[in-house]
């Protein structure tokens, strides 16, 4: 009989899974994600209204204000919105089903 196969040994030690309902990590991964849904949402030449619906179809007023200070505390749904812009991959306004996908440079 085989000996079970073990995990090898290492140093690194796996992370424990961020708690997006605790307000504390919550500010603290807000605006980091905030930016970086920006970022990606401008390198990927999403529009405003396509980005307006990956956050959940929040109003103008709210994604102006987010956009201009990102500085809020994201509640739980957003910042999971945030954290995974790639989750639009499914949708029907995907870079790839609209013909056109970001480039290097």
């Amino acid at each position: 009989m085989a000996a079970p196969l073990a995990y090898p040994a290492t140093r690194y030690a796996v992370a424990p899974p961020i708690d997006l309902s605790d307000r504390s990590e919550r500010a603290r991964l807000s605006a980091d994600a905030i930016r970086a849904f920006f970022n990606i949402m401008a390198r990927w030449k999403i529009r405003d209204e396509e980005a307006r619906l990956l956050l959940g179809g929040i109003s103008n007023g709210a994604f102006y204000g987010l956009k201009k200070q990102g500085d809020r505390v994201l509640d739980e749904d957003r910042l999971q919105a945030h954290l995974l812009p790639g989750r639009h991959l499914q949708g029907p306004e995907h870079p790839l089903r609209r013909g056109t996908w970001p480039t290097a440079g």
